[in-house]
């Protein structure tokens, strides 16, 4: 039976979703942010590709030879398997969802997984259900799309951490915003210049002929009485470099990542410091997206599929190396099983 009902109920829209519909992608600072503008605040670039590339590294398997083939070789023998994770887990943490869309073969085995922009697939959402899909504004059946969503309310569709966390993240932006206009101005304060005569006499005129000829960044030389008054504040009033500082931090918070892997540790991270986050790492900020990768792929294509965490979960070298020297003592492990262990 057709999921999709032939006739659409008419929703009612109130004053803060009309709003949000009219101006859905301005911050309070007045900044408009979405998943492209997001990224031109560099700590936002640099966290979601920093986690893509981490989960994009480890590979899947299968007992399936079809489904292994496609998870580690190519899902439609065009793209590499790196590939299309990296840009569904790039999806994922942008709009918070990914989609692929599975073409069975006559057997009943999938063909191939195809990549689908966030952007191209609708939900169809109907009395709090999950119908199906719109995919470029075709129909699409449950069963055919696997859906990756993360940060969901409804358990149906997911939200994005953009979104979420638009007035944060814009901010951001118009600090960065902020320090290039006044690169661009040389480093110079924003002012008033008090001229004691009236501009539209000859002298006014000839003191605002020679303003308009002064080039970017010449110094300003005043004559007649005229006086210069700055109106912005300076870097050190508005605490400004720190405040940008900030603003990785407010990054790092949203993608619950350590702020070291932002290249913002401050005075520089220690080894011991180092060998933590890197075990906070991979438990809390990678192990998520891994087990809703995992489920979601196993429930549509009807299989168990696992990440390959034989290297996830390797200790450092001399805690490693103490665990073998102990377990070859008490006879748990020979010599030719560590040699396999290291192997992997």
């Amino acid at each position: 039976m057709w999921p999709f009902s032939k006739e659409e109920k008419r929703a009612e829209i109130t004053i803060k979703d009309l709003v949000a519909l009219l101006n859905p992608r301005d911050s309070r600072s007045g900044v408009s942010v979405d998943q492209d503008s997001a990224q031109g605040l560099t700590a936002v670039f640099s966290a979601v590709n920093f986690i893509a590339k981490q989960v994009a590294s480890y590979p899947l398997k299968s007992d399936n030879q079809f489904i292994n083939q496609l998870v580690n070789e190519s899902p439609d023998a065009v793209i590499t398997a790196n590939q299309w994770k990296l840009s569904t887990m790039l999806n994922l943490l942008l709009s918070g969802n990914a989609y692929c869309r599975i073409n069975w073969n006559r057997s009943g085995y999938p063909k191939s997984l195809e990549f689908l922009q966030s952007n191209r697939v609708t939900p169809v959402i109907e009395q709090y259900q999950l119908k199906g899909y719109f995919v470029d504004g075709k129909a699409t059946l449950l069963k055919n799309i696997v859906h990756f969503r993360i940060n969901s309310i409804d358990s149906m569709t997911g939200r994005s951490p953009i979104a979420v966390c638009r007035d944060a993240i814009g901010l951001g932006i118009a600090q960065q915003n902020q320090a290039a206009d006044q690169q661009a101005n040389g480093m110079k304060p924003s002012g008033v210049i008090e001229y004691p005569e009236f501009l539209n006499s000859d002298r006014g005129k000839k003191f605002k002929s020679s303003l308009n000829e002064r080039k970017a960044g010449e110094t300003l030389v005043l004559e007649g009485g005229s006086q210069f008054k700055a109106v912005s504040m300076s870097n050190a009033d508005a605490e400004f470099l720190e405040s940008r500082l900030f603003s990785v931090d407010e990054v790092a918070r949203i993608f619950n990542l350590d702020k070291i892997w932002l290249q913002n540790s401050g005075t520089g991270a220690k080894y011991d410091e180092v060998n933590a986050s890197q075990k906070s790492l991979l438990a809390n900020t990678i192990s998520p997206y891994l087990i809703a990768i995992e489920s979601e792929l196993s429930l549509k294509l009807m299989d168990s599929i696992k990440f390959n965490l034989a290297e996830l979960q390797r200790l450092d070298a001399k805690t490693r190396y103490d665990v073998y020297a102990t377990a070859k003592e008490l006879g748990v492990l020979t010599v030719d099983d560590i040699k396999q262990r290291e192997a992997i």
